[in-house]
């Protein structure tokens, strides 16, 4: 089990740098933090990184009427506003 830096680990997965970092701090990716050192194995990174993928999927289209934007809803989901008086 060979220990990667947060830099090696980017170059492995093609991924940003702060991706890395703030994954592991939110507890997303496993690593180690020695001292202010923080080393990854490649192998848990990928799996945490796959099943958190597989987590995030969405759900198939549920049939129904479409939801969001609409007649009454306006073009964010407000009412239009009348203006009158002029």
């Amino acid at each position: 089990m060979a220990l990667l830096t947060a830099h090696e680990v980017v170059e492995e997965l093609g991924v940003h740098w702060n991706t890395v970092m703030r994954d592991f701090h939110r507890g997303h990716i496993p690593g180690e933090q020695i001292g202010g050192l923080v080393r990854f194995d490649l192998k848990n990174v990928r799996e945490a990184m796959r099943q958190r993928a597989l987590g995030r999927q969405r759900p198939t289209r549920r049939e129904g009427p479409p939801v969001g934007r609409g007649a009454a809803g306006g073009a964010r989901g407000r009412p239009h506003r009348v203006i009158r008086g002029r």
